[in-house]
């Protein structure tokens, strides 16, 4: 409706209302007389129609948004600071504090022997690929080796509006109540480091729940978070006696989602020049944005299934790909469906 009344359209409608007799052409009197009015009135159409959109969750800026979903006590989740497993030799204490990469980090418990957990001091997903050797921020007497091995609980970035969105939605068309299935799912995604989850109620008898999660960058989680899932909803030593967010009589069993390594297997036709060398990075950079984006609707669908037409349109798209023909997954040459709680990952890539 609003979006109608343009600067044109309102003085065309203005002219039309003026006697037949009168000079109506552009730089009249009676043009330029009604022209900064009908500008005017267009910037309060203009502004008319954004309070409009403004009002629906759908269409809401995400300030907006944000007004109307704290309504419903929904809040925007903020970034989170990544966790790693280091090893540390010599005199490691939490609180120190080291650099790898581009981030500094800092020890927060004791894993293991030698094996400490790291919070990085940056949040966001940025610091997720970081690996390698350590060094201290300050001198460290007795520490003689320092080294990030690997992330164990991945840092998020604050929730986008999009996502914000969907769980204000969500939390209209799914109520979450009393260790219902959304009241699972809701507390999992609060989880620092989890991205998705499922909930499979009475999956091993009566009473007894499984919750399977994936990491906030949507890839199998690291043990160390499943058992932090596993503590907050159901400590091991007092499983079903409502000691954490799982109700009473709820004995719950957290698991990770796990990788299915897919073997592939295809005949490429390449322009005139090229070899494989010369594609091959775009082409299974290609295979594998496929593969990680069917990750992302891992919780959105019972189970994934990876397609030989999806794979194929992918490396097609790809300069220097004239043809994609024989294309076999895992020795098949149909697609592939996987088991309620696996995500896909290539494996052997043979052209």
């Amino acid at each position: 409706m609003f979006e109608q009344m343009t600067y044109e359209n309102i003085m065309a409608a203005m002219l039309e209302n003026v006697t037949s007799q009168v000079d109506k052409r552009e730089g009249s009197i009676i043009w330029d007389a009604l022209a900064p009015a009908a500008y005017q009135l267009s910037l309060y159409y203009a502004a008319l129609d954004k309070i409009l959109q403004n009002g629906f969750a759908d269409t809401a800026e995400r300030e907006y948004l944000q007004l109307r979903a704290r309504e419903r006590g929904i809040v925007p989740r903020p970034a989170t600071y990544a966790g790693a497993r280091a090893r540390i030799v010599g005199a490691a204490a939490a609180g120190q504090r080291y650099l790898c990469g581009d981030y500094g980090w800092q020890v927060e418990s004791k894993l293991a022997e030698n094996e400490y957990l790291l919070r990085c001091e940056q949040a966001g997903s940025a610091p997720n690929t970081t690996a390698g050797r350590m060094t201290p921020v300050e001198y460290l007497a007795g520490v003689t080796e320092a080294e990030l091995l690997d992330i164990i609980e991945p840092g998020e970035d604050e929730e986008s509006t999009e996502a914000l969105r969907e769980r204000y939605i969500n939390s209209l068309t799914e109520q979450s109540f009393g260790g219902n299935r959304a009241d699972y799912i809701e507390k999992a995604l609060s989880i620092p480091g989890v991205g998705a989850a499922k909930v499979y109620p009475a999956w091993n008898g009566g009473g007894t729940v499984k919750l399977t999660v994936i990491g906030a960058d949507n890839t199998p989680p690291d043990a160390a978070l499943v058992a932090k899932v596993q503590n907050i909803f159901d400590p091991p030593e007092s499983q079903g006696e409502g000691l954490g967010l799982a109700p009473i009589g709820h004995v719950v069993t957290a698991a990770g989602v796990t990788y299915r390594q897919i073997d592939i297997d295809v005949t490429l036709t390449l322009a005139e020049g090229l070899s494989w060398d010369d594609v091959s990075p775009r082409v299974l950079a290609a295979v594998d944005g496929y593969l990680a984006d069917l990750a992302k609707t891992w919780a959105a669908n019972d189970h994934l299934t990876v397609r030989v037409s999806q794979l194929e349109a992918r490396i097609l798209a790809e300069e220097g790909i004239l043809d994609v023909s024989g294309l076999r997954l895992a020795g098949a040459a149909a697609n592939l469906p996987l088991l309620s709680d696996e995500v896909p990952i290539r494996g052997e890539f043979n052209v």
